[in-house]
């Protein structure tokens, strides 16, 4: 017994210094992001050479057994590998920096992902938090504007909840529909109401090798976006609160009243419209109210009213909040996200007690994406999101019981501005004599419309990896449904009197005064009044007032609905260097709504089917090849002519990757070409291939014959059972470079051809005795062009790093054939021309003489005529020489209304704590047609000049080159024509988003349990430079939309 005790006691006595020396070689610490100093869960820590490895936890902790000289490697996807030769210390902290090219590993393609490594298509891809640093723009397309090469983004209006952009992709290669497909989560749907803090990524596809797959609907490009999913991680809480101001991005003045009327008498005097003159004396009174300071918006006698200036606000307010979380275990990962958009109104227009008349847009959106592992191998995903918006906006002049905006936005520019005070001494409104030009009492008195719409969205997944089968082999299916429904309510102020028409603006009572300036009164104060020639009431007298509101809830508009289901197997497996990968996918979708012209009937669904494959090879991630085959349908064609088989393939070559081409500066260098053919049914009408016959009516027989007999049925347009999709066929051919693991380096070049474009025959005879004719494919248009976009990234040290990031695109297109007749003139052809090609008169100068309009051609535009030309307005030329002005003489523009070139420069640097960051966006070479209401003086006929009025032609100008401003007429049908001089150059450079962040200390943040707060202050459209009029924003789309804003924001980004 005492033996025994003896050895045991020796045992332990030897097992001390080993558990001792076992503990001096516990290595511990913490692994942190270089940048933002946070912890990272989950990265590997192994010995180098050993077995031996560990990972961090949810503190980002490690702690692993290692002796002194050997060395620990730390590698995190997404990070640069670390590695640490372990010294006498036992405790230190790791940083690891992000690897940029990492990041980009995998990209999002057609159906599924790709290594961006082996990757042979031309994808360009932008980040969620990207998204988030454009200055507090609301709609998605609008925040990609300058983002990925080659895509264009135009934004054409700021109207709270209808700003969304048009977008097109290289360039465009039909004149009709030229918008892209886009795709959440891989379902067609409208992606600007979706909250930008629920986006991972937008991938954009362009050549046939990536679009291939989605056949009918690929040819104009694809746009991927990605929500936010769960992630094996701590749960994060993340609160982000944005609140900006808004200003419209350019201001309208006008001349002096006193300049108007001198300009108006001229131009009176032109027109030899003697009635009209205004009198000296008035013209002498107002010079004199000038002198004195006696003039105002409030004033009765001398009213001048700055429209713009009394009903823009200086600031309009601006919120957005949003709270997400996101985390997840080896068996379930989620995100969660609700978020709130308040867009207020940059218009004066205040609160009634019945209704808000303003302009503003509140959405409220939520998202819950979920991934369960049901086993090792089954994996279960949903999705729900959807949005709630509300539209709001004032009345006036409703028009069929809908908003019109023209009338909303063109007495903007329209209304006289020296005619009537918003309000008299009296208290009363004024107005001009057809009572409804008082823009503060039409805006605020008429009543409101709210617009409602619901978004609901439900996708479910299913995926079962099947390597009891064979090794890398999965099955996947997916049903996902969209339901959409919208609808008004309507409160019409004093709604009885015809507040529903066009005269609803006369419900308020209002006054129209006239006062005689050549017979002034001096009152015995010594003050001056003038007599009362005219007033007039609105409404007259015989109108009843102080009618009751009339107030419409939930009245319906419309509603839609998608069922779209999917099954798809896929195949990944290397042997020996092989990689190999496949897919096979069968899809349907099933879209019904509402018919637009009348919304209580749903029309007959439509269905789409499609069968994708796809097979993709490539040797040790050197030589590269892409198979994508998809036989699609559309149910807009004739039976027998739905289905088409849309082929691409595409070869890639890594030369960066061959064992002689080894360099270690040498990251990439890939070379990829890819051919296709895709198609496009957005411009097919449905039932083209059917014939059309409509009834109504009656007919009587006989000459006394009193009993009708019906309905007539009567034959409408033949139909066309041949007709099918546009066909494109691309070509790309792209270079990828990158350097020093810094620098990266993307250009391609790309060119297409498209035939078989929908169209209206443009030569059919009028005697043919067809009432109307179906759609033929007939057209064919060609473009081509280039992209290339040029990144540097560079990390100083952990406290410094910086990117650049410049990116160019340009295309160019012509039609090929578009049925012109076969003796028109070249120039009056399309083809040849590019599409979507401008036409105008050529004002090549002025006339300068009597002798010069009654020896030059004779003018026939537009009810003008040569006798009512003066000297100094624009002489046209007759480009065919017939001798008459016609519109035989609009010629082709060479500048389009529409940027093929975009150029964008993004840059940013991150030091210690702060952070700047910014988007300089540019599209050279963009002309339209001007503003006629701010080009041309006296617009509706109002005393109203334009600020350059006074640059006028006149006869010590007669030996200027070209043309400059005419000679000034009330009736100006022949200056007013679209020429040379009307349509200008509408380019611009813009600081499109710029940011300065900071992030708060962690070490103080671990005190109050909060592991990340930034705050912010960004904008966007903050500078802008054009040679278009400066009271014209160079995006704005016409005289009919709601202004252009830029913004200003603070916010805050908070972790949890």
């Amino acid at each position: 017994m005492k033996t025994k005790l003896k050895k045991l006691l020796l045992l332990g006595l030897l097992l001390v210094p080993l558990s001792l020396f076992s503990q001096n070689n516990l290595i511990t610490g913490f692994v942190k992001d270089a940048v933002n100093n946070e912890e990272l869960i989950g990265v590997t820590v192994k010995v180098k050479g050993t077995q031996k490895g560990t990972v961090t936890d949810f503190e980002g902790k490690f702690s692993i057994d290692a002796q002194q000289g050997q060395t620990l490697v730390f590698s995190y996807v997404g990070f640069k590998e670390h590695e640490i030769r372990i010294d006498s210390r036992r405790s230190f902290d790791v940083y690891l920096s992000e690897d940029i090219e990492m990041l980009e590993e995998v990209v999002v393609v057609g159906y599924g992902v790709q290594k961006k490594a082996s990757a042979v298509g031309s994808i360009t891809s932008t980040k969620g938090e990207d998204l988030l640093r454009t200055g507090g723009v609301n709609s998605v397309s609008e925040a990609i504007q300058g983002q990925m090469p080659g895509v264009v983004a135009i934004n054409s209006s700021a109207k709270p909840g209808a700003d969304a952009a048009d977008i097109f992709i290289r360039g465009k290669g039909t004149w009709g529909n030229a918008a892209p497909l886009i795709l959440v989560d891989g379902i067609e749907r409208n992606f600007n109401d979706l909250d930008m803090n629920e986006i991972e990524s937008i991938s954009t596809l362009k050549d046939a090798s990536a679009t291939a797959v989605y056949g009918v609907k690929g040819a104009n490009g694809v746009i991927l976006v990605t929500s936010k999913r769960g992630k094996k991680q701590k749960t994060e809480v993340n609160f982000s609160t944005n609140i900006g101001f808004k200003q419209p991005s350019s201001k309208v003045d006008w001349a002096d009243y006193v300049t108007s009327m001198k300009m108006y008498n001229e131009a009176n005097i032109n027109d030899m419209q003697w009635d009209k003159v205004i009198p000296e004396s008035t013209i002498a009174a107002w010079m004199n109210a000038y002198a004195t300071g006696n003039y105002g918006p409030y004033n009765d006698y001398f009213p001048e009213v700055d429209w713009w200036g009394e009903t823009i606000k200086n600031a309009a307010v601006q919120q957005t909040y949003n709270l997400n979380v996101r985390g997840g275990t080896d068996k379930m990962r989620y995100f969660a996200s609700l978020g709130y958009l308040s867009d207020g109104d940059v218009y004066k227009t205040e609160k009634q007690d019945d209704y808000d008349p303003s302009f503003n847009y509140k959405r409220y959106n939520w998202r819950y994406n979920v991934d369960f592992n049901i086993t090792s191998s089954t994996l279960f995903s949903a999705n729900i999101a959807g949005n709630v918006g509300y539209r709001n906006q004032p009345v006036f002049q409703v028009d069929a019981g809908n908003p019109n905006d023209k009338n909303f936005f063109e007495p903007f520019l329209s209304a006289p501005t020296n005619v009537f005070p918003i309000k008299y001494s009296d208290g009363q409104w004024g107005d001009n004599a057809n009572g409804r030009e008082n823009l503060i009492a039409n805006m605020t008195t008429g009543g409101q419309i709210k617009y409602k719409t619901f978004q609901g969205f439900y996708d479910f997944t299913l995926k079962q990896e099947l390597d009891f089968i064979t090794e890398g082999l999965s099955a996947k299916g997916t049903i996902s449904y969209t339901s959409i429904s919208t609808n008004n309510s309507k409160i019409f102020n004093n709604g009885i009197y015809g507040a529903t028409t066009t005269s609803g603006p006369k419900q308020e009572i209002r006054y129209y005064r006239v006062y005689d300036y050549a017979n002034p009164i001096t009152n015995p104060d010594g003050s001056i009044s003038y007599p009362m020639t005219l007033e007039t009431r609105f409404p007259d007298l015989t109108t009843s007032e102080d009618l009751p509101t009339t107030v419409s809830y939930d009245n319906f508009d419309g509603y839609s609905r998608k069922l779209y289901y999917e099954f798809a197997l896929n195949y990944a497996r290397s042997f020996a260097g092989h990689n190999i990968t496949a897919m096979g996918l069968f899809l349907r979708r099933m879209d019904e709504s509402t018919s637009g012209s009348n919304n209580s009937k749903m029309q007959f669904a439509a269905y789409e089917e499609d069968w994708v494959g796809r097979i993709t090879y490539n040797w040790k991630e050197i030589y590269l090849l892409e198979l994508n085959g998809a036989y699609t349908g559309s149910e807009k064609f004739a039976p027998g002519k739905r289905f088409g088989f849309f082929p691409s393939f595409s070869l890639g070559w890594r030369m960066s990757e061959e064992p002689w081409m080894k360099w270690k500066d040498l990251s990439n260098l890939k070379f990829r070409y890819s051919y296709g053919k895709v198609g496009n049914d957005k411009n097919a009408p449905r039932f083209n291939y059917l014939p059309l016959f409509s009834s109504g009516g009656n007919v009587q027989f006989g000459l006394n014959q009193d009993v009708a007999f019906g309905p007539m049925y009567n034959e409408g347009r033949i139909p066309n059972p041949d007709a099918t999709w546009e066909l494109t066929t691309k070509q790309n051919f792209g270079i990828e470079l990158g350097l020093f693991h810094k620098l990266n380096v993307t250009l391609d070049l790309f060119k297409e051809n498209r035939t078989k474009i929908l169209m209206q025959r443009q030569t059919i005879a009028s005697w043919s005795g067809f009432p109307s004719l179906p759609s033929f494919n007939l057209g064919e248009t060609k473009n081509h062009g280039l992209e290339f976009e040029i990144g540097w990234n560079d990390e100083i040290n952990k406290e410094f790093n910086y990117w650049v990031k410049f990116n160019f695109a340009t295309s160019e297109n012509r039609v090929i054939f578009r049925d012109d007749p076969f003796k028109l003139a070249d120039y009056l052809k399309y083809a040849g021309k590019p599409i979507g090609v401008q036409r105008k008169y050529i004002a090549s100068g002025n006339y300068t003489s009597i002798d010069d309009i009654f020896n030059g051609p004779i003018t026939n535009i537009s009810s003008a005529t040569q006798g009512a030309l003066v000297p100094g307005d624009l002489f046209f030329i007759d480009y065919n020489g017939d001798g008459i002005i016609d519109t035989k003489d609009q010629v082709p523009m060479k500048h389009l209304n529409y940027p093929l070139t975009t150029c964008g420069l993004s840059f940013g640097v991150e030091y210690k704590n702060f952070g700047l960051n910014a988007l300089i966006y540019a599209a050279p070479d963009v002309y339209k047609e001007s503003i006629g209401l701010l080009l041309w003086d006296f617009p509706a006929s109002n005393v109203k000049a334009q600020p350059e009025t006074l640059d006028r032609w006149a006869p010590e100008k007669k030996d200027v080159d070209g043309a400059v401003r005419p000679s000034v007429h009330l009736s100006n049908n022949h200056n007013k024509q679209g020429s040379t001089y009307s349509y200008t150059d509408h380019s611009y450079v813009r600081l499109k988003n710029v940011e300065l962040n900071y992030k708060v200390p962690k070490n103080f943040l671990k005190k109050i349990h909060i592991s990340g707060c930034q705050f912010y202050v960004n904008g966007n459209n903050l500078l802008t430079f054009t040679k278009a009029d400066s009271r014209r924003d160079p995006e704005t789309a016409n005289s009919t939309v709601y202004p252009i804003v830029r913004r200003y924001n603070v916010g805050m980004r908070l972790s949890f």
